[in-house]
């Protein structure tokens, strides 16, 4: 606690002019009567101004002060204890506009800043043209700026603690394709993909299609264990291929899977598929692996095993389940 004596008071300056002094309040309590009192005002840019005068008898004990910089720049300020001979700095603090400095006996000295995450240092008194807009820190990390709006930089902003899923691309097929491709991809460092697709297949013939990795698009490379469960049926099946998705014809088909690298090196994925609607409706479960190890997965292609199976308003994300 910041005690006052009858030779005391507590003082208050800057150590720069200022174009809008900064506003100040501060109470106290008498021991001498036990009354309470305040004081407010401004500063007075370099020249010394009084916060809290001496007790005319007794003790004063000073129980609040808030200083508000009202200004639109930095200031440097400084509390000084005055005993008419010598002054002895107390507290010396920059002051960023619009922030306050509280003392309180129980917390002391302590800076209040409620916009300090959303104001920007280089344009504080104006966001025009920014609405919407996310904000980040910029590079030299002194200050926030307004971001493009990028998917990149809406999920770095989204996405702040490390190992998060994470959107890697998505496609929407705007007319009928026969695959789907994804480059760029660095599964050293994902670790695992997860898969979402929902595709339409508009020929009149059922079509799987497969995943390839790495350019590596020969079935015989892949096998893929199949459970098929339709009503109280079900059938099961290996194949010598890398099937992922199916639709039958002129029907839908919607898979999700997760696709990863092993331990060892060897590609797998492990797929759940929902195949046809209403009474038609039915299950296939799918684990694969490539016969072959890789060094990494850079890139995945989604191919039909009949031209332009995948039909327009198919839909595919990848996501990345971990931020390298």
């Amino acid at each position: 606690m910041i005690v006052l004596d009858t030779s005391h008071t507590l003082k208050i300056v800057l150590e720069e002019t200022a174009s809008t002094q900064l506003d100040f309040y501060v109470s106290y309590i008498d021991t001498a009567n036990d009354e309470v009192g305040s004081n407010e005002g401004t500063t007075n840019d370099t020249t010394d101004v009084t916060l809290v005068n001496s007790p005319s008898s007794g003790k004063r004990l000073i129980r609040f002060i808030n200083i508000y910089n009202a200004d639109d720049t930095s200031h440097n300020v400084v509390i000084k204890i005055d005993d008419g001979t010598n002054q002895r700095v107390l507290k010396r603090v920059t002051l960023t506009s619009k922030d306050s400095l509280v003392y309180t006996p129980s917390k002391g000295w302590v800076i209040e800043s409620l916009r300090k995450f959303i104001q920007l240092d280089d344009t504080p008194n104006s966001y025009s043209g920014l609405a919407g807009k996310l904000f980040k820190v910029n590079s030299a990390e002194t200050a926030l700026e307004a971001s493009t709006n990028t998917d990149s930089e809406i999920a770095e902003a989204v996405n702040v603690a490390a190992n998060v899923i994470e959107k890697v691309a998505e496609v929407e097929v705007s007319s009928d394709c026969t695959y789907v491709d994804f480059t760029g991809l660095d599964g050293n460092s994902a670790w695992f993909y997860i898969l979402l697709a929902t595709t339409r297949n508009p020929t009149s013939s059922e079509a799987w299609c497969d995943i390839f990795v790495n350019g590596d698009t020969d079935n015989t490379h892949y096998y893929a264990q199949k459970l098929h469960v339709c009503g109280t049926n079900d059938d099961k099946e290996r194949h010598n291929d890398a099937r992922l998705i199916h639709a039958y014809a002129n029907n839908r088909g919607f898979s999700k899977a997760v696709i990863f690298k092993d331990p060892d090196g060897y590609f797998k994925w492990r797929a759940e598929l929902i195949l046809s609607t209403g009474s038609g409706v039915r299950l296939y479960s799918i684990a694969g692996s490539k016969t072959a190890t890789i060094d990494n997965i850079t890139s995945l292609r989604i191919q039909a095993r009949i031209s332009n199976a995948i039909g327009a308003g198919s839909k595919f994300i990848l996501f990345k389940a971990r931020r390298g």
